[in-house]
């Protein structure tokens, strides 16, 4: 259909032009990449160390700050807490954290970091060093502390 009236229906039916970059371009399609290259290359280290990628971040989550409860440790990593409920159960059933009822809120669980768990966080922490040094060895030390900068601004705004 077409129209003469400014502002009304294009005066031709052809699909508009767009200068639209190819997806291999975007931000988004590169940053999606990334962290699922990335992942699936922990992932295959951490398999040894009875750990998956979920379960490292809870691990390394719950070792922050002393104990934390599983609703703020939820909000934190961005995961749904009946999700990070059932990632604690494997992580308790493999006797790398505990639950313990809070002294200062009853109804709240805190988790507590095991010494098995604390040894498989610190050998899983050094797998993380040796996946992020190879998988970013092609930017210069300046170049990954400014991606670390940029990326850290970025997660910032959305980070609880």
């Amino acid at each position: 259909m077409t129209t003469g009236k400014a502002g009304a229906v294009p005066l031709s039916d052809e699909p508009k032009a767009t200068s639209n970059p190819p997806l291999s371009e975007r931000a988004l399609f590169r940053l999606y990449k990334l962290g699922q290259l990335i992942i699936q290359a922990a992932e295959v280290r951490l398999e040894d160390l009875d750990l998956t990628g979920r379960r490292y971040f809870v691990l390394a989550g719950a070792s922050q700050s002393g104990p934390v409860s599983q609703q703020d440790l939820a909000r934190m990593l961005g995961v749904d807490p009946t999700t990070i409920v059932a990632i604690v159960d494997e992580l308790e059933a493999v006797g790398f954290l505990r639950r313990e009822r809070s002294a200062a809120d009853r109804r709240r669980y805190d988790l507590h970091l095991t010494p098995s768990g604390t040894k498989a966080l610190a050998a899983a922490d050094e797998v993380i060093d040796a996946v992020e040094s190879e998988f970013f060895q092609d930017l210069s030390a300046a170049e990954f502390q400014r991606f670390q900068t940029a990326a850290a601004k970025v997660v910032a705004r959305y980070w609880p």
